[in-house]
């Protein structure tokens, strides 16, 4: 027996995913902006941005293990390597401008040691971030294309029989 009775048709249903979709970027993109900013701007100690971290990690994984598990990708991209080396340039340079700004702002001896302290502190900091996105981002890309393939060769074997 069902707790609640759904009584909404499919457009109805549509117009509400949509809702919920963007309702949910929206906090999600809050939520990575207060965070930006309380630990690289402002540089507040973990205890008050850990919690705020593990929800937006919940979330973004979320979202993340479901569209591998449907084989889902993108709205306005395909899974290739040349946009995963897209998005983890663009990912790698913002999070490294912030880094670059919470640090030049937040301590003297950056401000004065720029050419012998904070560029490299940045450089590396845009080499790891890039690493790392672009090899999540790689395999997300091999999960979604065997999912891909799996559910088209069902699809096939239905369709054969």
């Amino acid at each position: 027996m069902k707790l609640f009775k759904k009584i909404t048709d499919e457009r109805e249903n549509m117009e509400m995913m949509k809702v919920e979709h963007y309702g949910f970027y929206v906090m999600f993109t809050l939520s990575c902006l207060s965070l930006i900013w309380e630990s690289y701007i402002l540089e507040l100690a973990p205890e008050y941005w850990t919690g705020e971290i593990i929800i937006l990690l919940a979330g973004g994984l979320t979202v993340l293990i479901g569209c591998i598990k449907k084989g889902n990708w993108d709205y306005y991209s395909k899974p290739t390597t040349k946009n995963a080396f897209l998005y983890s340039l663009g990912a790698a340079i913002l999070f490294t401008v912030f880094f670059g700004i919470g640090k030049y702002r937040n301590y003297e001896v950056v401000r004065n040691n720029i050419t012998g302290l904070f560029l490299p502190m940045c450089a590396f900091m845009f080499v790891f971030l890039f690493v790392i996105c672009f090899a999540i981002m790689e395999l997300c890309i091999v999960l979604t294309k065997k999912k891909r393939a799996k559910m088209e060769a069902a699809l096939k074997n239905e369709e054969d029989e």
